[in-house]
């Protein structure tokens, strides 16, 4: 039976998206972003990024980037807000890349 969201309209025809009460699992998800301490998963990823910082110049951490917003934001975080030094790691199917996420290459 076909169903859409109540509340974002995605439809049910998408690939591994179960609903509850008329509500995707992408919308339940962001609900949870409430009841998350921000202040204490930044101390955690600061502490993470200090114990793998590299004494000697090299990389700190690999990250693998498929030209997308998300990788482009990953990117970003590490390298100028957290300073970390990331090797960056090319990865996705470019047949069904966008020219955006082409030249983000």
């Amino acid at each position: 039976m076909f169903e859409v969201c109540t509340r974002c309209y995605m439809p049910n025809t998408r690939p591994h998206t179960p609903f509850d009460g008329g509500v995707c699992q992408a919308c339940k998800n962001f609900d949870t972003r409430a009841n998350v301490d921000w202040d204490n998963r930044l101390k955690e990823l600061k502490a993470i990024c200090d114990r793998h910082r590299s004494k000697d110049g090299y990389y700190d951490c690999m990250i693998p980037v498929s030209g997308g917003k998300d990788s482009y934001a990953i990117v970003y975080w590490l390298k100028e807000v957290m300073q970390m030094n990331p090797l960056l790691v090319k990865t996705g199917d470019p047949f069904t890349m966008t020219r955006a996420g082409m030249k983000n290459y």
